[in-house]
């Protein structure tokens, strides 16, 4: 089944729904209070258990949702059919988020409604330069999650630009002609509106917006940090984190508009292009599985620490107290290369949970690099798209389970 750019999108954010609702239920087994670590207001949303059962039961609808029209696309006799049907598709969504009825999952789309205010001030703040705050846990999770969906994002845009202009009448001849002549295209046969979306910037400069969001988040908690601290060190790395993928993206996409140009008289720029790219996608999917690891997870063995370890003067000590005449270090008995307070009954779910992330961190790099195209796998970006979320559903499991122990 083929699945266009518009049902990609609307699985790909159902299926971040679906996850979200399987963390929920994954948080109530193991008794994690996942809103309380997310400080989110009781005031605002609905019954745990009905939210809960409510977000499960959206998902797999939106996912029904989108594979009928999906069947309808790939039945449509003619392009302009199938552009009229995921026009459909996205109308109907509106409606069904916007419907006044409560019957239809009311309690959980009012929800919805009330949060989205609360997350466009989000973002109005990570974008408002002259606005230098601490960010909450909260805003860190929600901008993680953007950045997994940054892909959709793009897509999203080309299906809406797609949809726009095949609705729109096109240009008089004579208008078009004349600018072709004035850009110097009079030779290309594609459409002065078709060319100006495909400038090698758009896609890239869609896609790294939440890179940016992520990274102006980080810089906001290193200015409000404490001068020469380990946290100012630590917002710095992560900021280097983020502003590392955005060279994957855009090499990627010069690299693919060089391929098209049919133009390798220059090929020491194309090898200077591959390298330099291979480069920082190396580095960016190694820097963010070991942050996931290290800092995000928090799973890198931590030994106790002996409880009088501050007390450096023998007098010091209380009376008939004295200084144990052996080593003071507690022998660590915790997991293998785990810390030892773990909020999950099993800890091998841990060693599998890190082999998965490496893994997956590699192949959302090959997501984001427009220039690799696999076309041997049918609907590959759609497979790797759906990998990216399984990662990132199970980055918050384990990074609100460091907040929890």
């Amino acid at each position: 089944m083929y699945l266009s750019l518009a049902s990609q999108s609307i699985l790909l954010l159902s299926f971040c729904l679906f996850g979200w609702s399987l963390d929920l239920y994954f948080f109530h087994a193991s008794k994690v209070k996942v809103f309380s670590i997310l400080e989110i207001n009781s005031k605002n949303r609905i019954k745990n258990s009905s939210y809960r059962a409510q977000t499960l039961a959206v998902s797999v609808l939106l996912i029904i949702y989108s594979f009928f029209f999906t069947y309808l696309q790939n039945n449509a006799s003619s392009v302009k059919e199938k552009r009229m049907f995921q026009l459909y598709m996205f109308a109907f969504l509106v409606f069904f988020i916007l419907v006044p009825s409560r019957r239809l999952f009311g309690n959980l789309r009012s929800s919805f409604l009330r949060s989205v205010p609360k997350s466009l001030l989000t973002l109005g703040r990570v974008f408002n330069i002259f606005a230098v705050c601490k960010t909450e846990f909260s805003d860190v999770v929600f901008s993680d999650i953007l950045t997994s969906c940054s892909k959709v994002f793009a897509d999203l845009a080309n299906v809406f630009y797609i949809i726009y202009h095949s609705l729109k009448k096109s240009t008089s001849p004579g208008i078009e002609a004349e600018l072709k002549r004035i850009l110097g295209l009079e030779n290309d046969s594609k459409s002065i509106n078709h060319i100006q979306f495909q400038s090698p910037l758009v896609n890239p400069a869609v896609t790294c917006v939440p890179y940016l969001i992520r990274l102006k988040q980080c810089i906001n908690d290193l200015i409000c940090s404490t001068p020469n601290s380990i946290d100012r060190r630590r917002h710095l790395a992560n900021a280097i984190k983020y502003f590392s993928s955005l060279p994957v993206i855009f090499l990627s996409a010069f690299q693919k508009d060089y391929y098209q140009s049919n133009n390798y008289n220059q090929d020491w720029f194309l090898h200077f292009l591959f390298y330099t790219w291979l480069f920082f996608a190396i580095f960016n999917s190694c820097y963010s599985f070991y942050w996931d690891i290290t800092f995000d997870w928090g799973l890198e063995q931590s030994s106790d620490q002996n409880p009088r370890s501050d007390i450096k003067d023998k007098n010091d000590l209380p009376v008939f107290d004295t200084l144990p005449s052996t080593n003071n270090a507690v022998v660590y008995d915790g997991p293998f290369l785990l810390r030892k307070n773990l909020a999950y009954k099993y800890s091998f779910i841990y060693y599998l949970v890190i082999v998965i992330d490496f893994v997956l961190r590699a192949t959302w790099t090959i997501k984001l690099s427009s220039h690799i195209t696999l076309d041997n796998i049918p609907n590959a970006g759609f497979i790797l798209g759906a990998l990216e979320v399984l990662r990132r559903c199970i980055w918050i499991l384990f990074r609100v389970e460091k907040e929890a122990c």
